[in-house]
């Protein structure tokens, strides 16, 4: 009986998190029945290093943050895995760390599974989630992260801001690979995007040339 009801426990845990990380499917209209296309390659020694989060889709474990929000990829020597630290900056102006790893999972490098879970300093496969490289930049300056369900993505710079026709072309991108930029949220960043009164704008919008577009941003 101890056994059974420790399965069973143990299931429904593995069951919440795969439903929080969004690995379980969702029954959204807007989502499409085909996965988005990555990248022919991706160069792990040169996508390597710190990333600004421009805008996301917002998903669970990012509710505390609302600014400020990076990512820093260390590539481990000798192999294709990289070390992970997500940051970003509560309400209060507080830092929030999260540490975790990657892994490419195919050929290309461009299909990586993320995770943050840890058992005695493992990283536990099957709490990992998969981070899809969509869209790349030629010169490594932007990128596009998506999920092979559509369930999450998010658009990362080397800086903290991006011009509106990169934002353009980054939207036209997420738009052919079947992503509703209308999901997709703008990340504030110190020095870079602002928007009014702190509210939350969503790409769409601002690409819609509306009056709640963002301040301070390069035309």
């Amino acid at each position: 009986m101890r056994c059974t009801l420790t399965t069973l426990l143990f299931a429904l845990l593995a069951g919440f998190i795969a439903f929080q990380l969004g690995w379980l499917p969702t029954s959204n209209a807007d989502t499409p029945d085909y996965p988005p296309t990555v990248v022919e390659s991706l160069d792990i020694n040169r996508y390597a290093g710190v990333w600004y989060e421009m805008a996301s889709m917002p998903m669970w474990f990012q509710r505390h943050c609302v600014a400020n929000t990076q990512a820093t990829y260390t590539l481990k020597e000798g192999s294709n895995k990289l070390t992970v630290l997500n940051q970003c900056q509560k309400t209060n102006g507080d830092i929030i760390n999260a540490e975790g790893k990657a892994w490419a999972t195919d050929d290309t490098n461009a299909k990586l599974k993320v995770g943050f879970a840890s058992l005695f300093g493992w990283t536990i496969p099957w709490f990992s989630g998969d981070y899809w490289v969509i869209g790349l930049d030629k010169d490594y300056q932007w990128a596009i992260i998506g999920h092979p369900k559509h369930q999450y993505g998010w658009i990362l710079a080397r800086t903290r801001t991006l011009e509106k026709a990169t934002f353009k072309t980054i939207s036209h991108q997420l738009e052919e690979e079947g992503y509703n930029t209308c999901h997709f949220i703008l990340t504030p960043q110190k020095n870079g995007f602002t928007t009014p009164d702190g509210e939350p704008l969503p790409l769409c919008q601002y690409l819609d040339e509306s009056p709640w577009g963002l301040k301070n941003t390069p035309q």
